[in-house]
């Protein structure tokens, strides 16, 4: 089963944004091979292709901290929380 077709919600949000990441990378990496660009129009791409490399690496990490239990995974413990003492 894919990461996408069960039935948690969070994959089915990671996996929509890595398409529409990935989709923008596409574009913009069309962009970064056109040739007679204009060397100071490719700073624009690439900070776009750099802002995607960024936001996949933090969704890979919100995966693997998924798998693990640690991200929205496991169920709450105990919670103690110290009461001031009453007169």
């Amino acid at each position: 089963m894919s990461e996408a077709s069960g039935s948690d919600p969070l994959s089915t949000l990671r996996h929509d944004l890595a398409n529409v990441l990935m989709t923008v990378r596409g574009y913009a990496e069309l962009l970064l091979i056109r040739e007679g660009l204009d060397p100071d129009l490719r700073y624009y791409p690439e900070q776009i292709v750099s802002a995607i490399d960024r936001a996949a690496a933090m969704l890979d990490e919100m995966r693997q901290a998924r798998q693990a239990g640690g991200f929205l995974g496991a169920a709450p413990g105990p919670v103690t929380v110290a009461l001031p003492a009453t007169k």
